[in-house]
């Protein structure tokens, strides 16, 4: 049977990962490139599990059988076919490689005569290979912080230059107690596999340096394993500075205008303004022992306002209020302790177009690093 155990060239590069586990797995632990095809949903595999803890192997094999029979095959088979018409050169994956995946590949050999490569030693050994490669993670490249207050478009422009990575997106998570998305973060495994399959493919470009945001050891719930933290830990800083009146207004676009929309398309206004808000008013209360308790009745207070003003007008142009409150009294005190405590070295300090020109110069001018 067709196999594959060349791990770097997967994870990097095979354009789909059928993944066949059941779905409680694959939100377990999955990478970037996984579409999750289960050959047995949750329940059906915790049936076949203990059939196989009782019973034994060939007798959790009998019942799989069972499970799988008729319509239930030609469903899966259908399934996994649409995924390798949009991608031919795609992969079979479960979780050691073993049976789940073998039936697969056997069941679309002999009903679609199309032979699917199969990852040897499945999800468990790309995870491995993840693991190790962390563990000897000492890049060529040069990794360089891109700091500043909150608002001044760090990430923006780390979408911008090829010599990056989004940490946020990896994470899912804009990496500030304000900064959770209306869906879940990834977990903890599967942020790691999408952050080690994006290091492996930034080493494939020889860039000279890796501009990261100074995120620290945590994005929001998920943290950056040890040794690329502690690579990242030691490397040189780069200030992004922005007037605050450029800062509020990208923070209202952001948390505003776009974090708005995915309450609002689901329920009416007035119920998706609500539900906005009390995520809003639970994210101060996070804070709430920073601020103090005077700060936050105030912050409260101004979130309230702008509240009940936009489900009585429609208009949302009073959250800039709460919006500057929250900046000029937690983000800003905040970082300035942060830059004035901290051992960093602060290589370059501009704005927007300066910094841009200044990380440009680095990587292409090797006289400069």
């Amino acid at each position: 049977m067709t196999y594959s155990a060349n791990y770097r060239e997967i994870i990097a590069h095979c354009p789909a990962l059928i993944d066949v586990r059941a779905p409680v797995e694959f939100m377990g632990g999955s990478f970037t490139n996984g579409v999750n095809c289960p050959l047995l949903d949750d329940h059906q595999r915790h049936e076949v599990g203990s059939c196989y803890r009782q019973s034994g192997k060939e007798a959790a094999f009998k019942l799989a059988t069972q499970l799988l029979k008729g319509g239930a095959k030609k469903q899966r088979i259908e399934l996994w076919s649409r995924v390798i018409s949009d991608h031919p050169d795609a992969n079979l994956i479960c979780y050691r490689g073993g049976m789940r995946s073998t039936v697969a590949q056997r069941w679309l050999r002999e009903e679609t005569n199309v032979e699917v490569v199969r990852v040897a030693g499945g999800y468990k050994a790309l995870r491995n290979y993840i693991l190790h490669y962390f563990a000897a993670y000492q890049p060529d490249y040069k990794p360089l912080l891109l700091g500043g207050y909150t608002g001044a478009g760090k990430t923006e422009m780390i979408r911008t230059f090829p010599w990056s990575i989004d940490l946020e997106l990896l994470a899912h998570h804009r990496g500030s107690a304000f900064g959770a998305h209306s869906t879940p973060q990834p977990s903890q495994a599967s942020f790691e596999n999408h952050l080690g399959a994006e290091l492996i493919r930034y080493d494939e470009h020889n860039y000279p340096i890796l501009v990261i945001e100074d995120e620290g050891k945590h994005i929001g719930r998920r943290f950056l394993p040890k040794a690329i933290s502690e690579n990242f830990a030691g490397a040189p800083l780069i200030i992004v500075d922005e007037p605050l009146s450029g800062r509020l207004d990208r923070l209202f676009s952001e948390y505003v205008t776009m974090g708005q929309r995915t309450f609002l398309e689901r329920v009416d206004h007035r119920e998706g303004v609500e539900r906005w808000c009390a995520l809003m008013k639970e994210n101060c209360r996070k804070i709430g022992k920073r601020l103090g308790s005077k700060r936050l009745g105030e912050l409260l207070s101004l979130l309230e306002q702008a509240e009940e003003a936009q489900i009585r007008t429609g208009m949302t142009q009073d959250h800039r209020f709460w919006l500057e409150y929250l900046v000029t009294n937690y983000y800003d005190p905040m970082y300035d302790y942060q830059i004035a405590s901290s051992e960093k070295t602060i290589l370059f300090r501009g704005d927007r177009t300066a910094v841009a020109e200044y990380l440009t110069s680095l990587a292409v001018d090797p006289m400069k690093r």
